[in-house]
């Protein structure tokens, strides 16, 4: 009997049930299974979904395992879902274009029941370390595990700001909210005016008296909630006033940090030299490999893109690697590829901690991976459909959510 690789895969959030659908499933099928591999999903939630697993309650605990959602009670998905699906297995006909999160988390169940995953996962079973071993000599891999994801939507990021201990209002982060009731009446500064913070900015304003916005971009021209007015950065907080950093000095009673989060690898043992400095994972090929260890792997660490269909080239490039199919540069090439990619974006003036931003550069990377593993390159109608809603997305953002969105759209 030929040797089965064993293929530890943490958490089983869309990049997790991935994984295990292209390691198991052979060649696709929903009830053949995988001879190569032999593969264990481990996940500490009582069931899969990752970020999707809305929960209302803050600083919740499983078998006495703290966890968080990071789902607000009324999100619903700034991308189509055409472009919220994994190869050939799209959502019903049905489905808004614009998806509820329990519609993902839906989705992902039936996914995962389709081909069979449930058997592969153990559930309420949180990993506390990650390391190289030495191996027997007749295993073909010098590291026992070999995949691994963890979702970083765990781990906020809280900026700092002068005299914020002293705010007699309330701080929170966009992972500890829920919804907007809380506020009605209120006066709110809602930091970032990425996806999260509009939509939550937004939200806020059904509600609230007055919702600052406040950021570092240029001001956004796209028409806004009556109530909702544009600042920069806050420069101080002073009792319950905010200083902006224009002089403006506004009274406020809470402010809402959409500020994003941190990768955060705290079951990983030094031997690994997994370093995030500056939010920037290395020693990483291709935002996705280790360079040292070629069988250890970080699905889903790049932000601004089409996240399934780019999981799902990630996963295909993976398992390839691990079946020897691709033919990886050595270490010292794999660090300078990187390198060259950090620089280049810096260059281009992207902050270090973009390292893993995507945006435009997310088409020319999958194609790369595709390429590099001999699988279909993603539908040119991915990127059409993507584009066309980001076009939508900054003209409208308070009603794009309500289109309908066609697959070929352009």
């Amino acid at each position: 009997m030929a040797y089965k690789q064993k293929v530890a895969v943490i958490g089983c959030g869309p990049a997790g049930l991935c994984m295990l659908k292209h390691l198991m499933r052979s060649n696709g099928d929903h009830v053949q299974s995988s001879e190569y591999f032999e593969a264990i999903g481990f996940e500490q939630q009582k069931r899969i979904g990752g970020t999707w697993v809305y929960d209302e309650n803050i600083g919740s605990e499983e078998e006495g395992r703290p966890w968080q959602s990071s789902m607000y009670k009324n999100l619903r998905t700034n991308l189509s879902k055409h472009v919220m699906s994994f190869r050939n297995f799209p959502y019903p006909d049905n489905a808004p274009s614009f998806l509820h999160h329990s519609e993902v988390l839906a989705y992902l169940e039936d996914f995962a029941n389709h081909f069979g995953l449930h058997q592969y996962i153990k559930f309420q079973t949180q990993v506390t370390l990650v390391e190289p071993c030495l191996a027997k000599s007749f295993l073909p891999s010098p590291v026992k595990w070999k995949v691994t994801y963890k979702s970083h939507f765990s781990v906020p990021y809280y900026p700092s700001f002068i005299g914020e201990e002293k705010f007699q209002g309330t701080i929170l982060h966009s992972h500890d909210y829920r919804s907007p009731e809380q506020f009605s009446g209120k006066i709110i500064v809602c930091i970032g005016a990425k996806s999260s913070g509009i939509d939550i900015g937004i939200e806020l304003c059904s509600v609230a008296k007055k919702v600052f916005l406040s950021h570092r971009g240029h001001p956004l021209t796209s028409e806004l909630p009556k109530n909702m007015i544009q600042k920069p950065e806050i420069q101080e907080f002073i009792s319950n006033y905010v200083v902006f950093e224009n002089g403006d000095t506004e009274h406020v009673d809470a402010v809402v940090l959409c500020t994003g989060y941190k990768f955060n690898f705290p079951f990983l043992h030094d031997k690994c030299n997994v370093k995030t400095l500056h939010n920037r994972v290395t020693p990483l090929y291709k935002h996705l490999v280790h360079a040292d260890f070629h069988n250890f792997f970080f699905l889903g660490l790049c932000t601004q893109v089409a996240p399934f269909p780019m999981l799902d080239m990630q996963a295909a490039f993976c398992k390839a690697v691990l079946q020897g199919q691709v033919s990886l540069p050595s270490a010292g090439e794999m660090i300078r590829d990187a390198n060259e990619d950090f620089e280049e974006r810096l260059k281009s003036g992207m902050a270090k901690h973009h390292a893993h931003m995507m945006g435009l550069r997310q088409w020319e990377y999958n194609d790369e991976l595709a390429d590099m593993c001999n699988v279909p390159r993603l539908p040119v109608q991915i990127m059409n459909t993507y584009k066309y809603v980001e076009q939508k997305r900054k003209m409208y953002p308070m009603t794009y959510k309500y289109m309908s969105v066609s697959y070929e759209a352009q």
